[in-house]
């Protein structure tokens, strides 16, 4: 591993998650590996380099895909980043399909003993928010009450 996969894949993990495969694509290709190679001490990267092969493994995107993820490349990179990321990501999911996924995996875990699932070694829930907009509203009338 060089320090340009370990650069990239973060690069990876904090930007991509809220943009089309085209845009994702564009950043790797077209954005980032050429400013590496294009800097005075060029920074090593491995040729080909696919961030998913450092995050995550072919045996764990089969286990998403059999909890219910879409089996193509942009579900399994934002599977990817959720259950990778320290923080909360934006993902942008507009057919609604991994919502669906983390809907299942949420209430798997939940089914599961609740003391081992808020163990720190567990692995962490994703959490929709799809009512983030019901929750904005409320509070902008709230904020309206008080002025």
């Amino acid at each position: 591993m060089l320090a340009g996969d370990v650069l990239l894949t973060t690069a990876f993990m904090s930007y991509v998650g809220c943009f089309m495969k085209r845009y994702r694509v564009d950043l790797m290709d077209k954005h980032w590996l050429p400013f590496l190679k294009t800097l005075q001490t060029p920074i090593p990267v491995t040729p080909d380099l696919d961030p998913l092969s450092l995050l995550t493994d072919d045996a764990q995107i089969a286990t998403w895909n059999n909890e219910g993820l879409p089996n193509d490349r942009m579900s399994t990179e934002n599977a990817t980043i959720l259950t990778s990321a320290e923080r909360w990501p934006l993902i942008i999911d507009p057919q609604l399909q991994g919502i669906k996924w983390i809907k299942v995996l949420r209430s798997f875990l939940e089914d599961f003993n609740s003391s081992i699932a808020t163990a720190p070694c567990c692995r962490r829930i994703p959490t929709d928010y799809q009512a983030v907009n019901d929750y904005l509203q409320s509070a902008r009338l709230q904020s309206a009450r008080k002025l």
